[in-house]
């Protein structure tokens, strides 16, 4: 794919997660390399291994960047250079000890404005984790699993699990080893992805997901 300018639509990615009883945050930074800020209400810092992101704080990666992130309930991920990631919902604290997600919905919601990321989750569970990116939407129940954009086009990739992309008034089911590419009302349709292209995403993310 292309290099990504913001759009105006949404991805949204449901996969679903572990709880987890221990962590009181939404991520934490456990790996950076280059250039790379969280930012908060168009304040920034400069991101470092062992800050924590929570909602409504972003990651964003010059060129020369990548970041990992371990997020409550097992997940990983990996930035790619020039992009934009914001945790949206986390989990929280339930009275019984356990966590939840934002607001005892069992429901955690990232968005991935441009650029690219890997995600991988081990666990199982039947808590839900969404992610949005401008211009298409895809149900995930999936263990490892790759989304790019440039707002105008979408492309998702499945390396384990299955994942149901919605988008241009079609739904497709994606199964390991299968992306589709999405651009405005037109969608591709699934297909096997051939080596190289897996290649060019696993080196254009880098991190953990490779």
């Amino acid at each position: 794919m292309k290099r990504m300018t913001l759009g105006s639509r949404g991805i949204l990615a449901f996969a679903f997660l572990a709880l987890s009883p221990s962590i009181a945050f939404a991520c934490e930074v456990t790996d950076v390399s280059g250039s790379a800020r969280i930012v908060t209400d168009e304040v920034a810092r400069v991101t470092a291994v062992g800050l924590q992101l929570e909602r409504g704080e972003r990651i964003e990666t010059d060129e020369d960047a990548r970041v990992t992130l371990l997020c409550d309930g097992g997940l990983t991920v990996s930035v790619a250079p020039n992009s934009r990631l914001q945790v949206d919902r986390f989990l929280t604290d339930t009275p019984t000890g356990w966590r939840r997600l934002f607001r005892g919905g069992g429901q955690g919601q990232m968005q991935l404005f441009e650029g690219a990321a890997g995600f991988l989750m081990h666990g199982t569970g039947g808590s839900r984790f969404r992610l949005r990116t401008p211009n298409a939407v895809a149900a995930v129940r999936s263990t490892e699993w790759a989304v790019e954009t440039d707002g105008r086009q979408s492309a998702v990739f499945v390396r384990a699990g299955r994942v149901r992309a919605i988008g241009g008034g079609s739904s497709q089911r994606l199964d390991p080893g299968e992306g589709i590419d999405i651009t405005g009302n037109s969608v591709s349709g699934v297909r096997e992805w051939p080596a190289t292209r897996v290649a060019a995403l696993n080196e254009r993310i880098g991190g953990a997901w490779p």
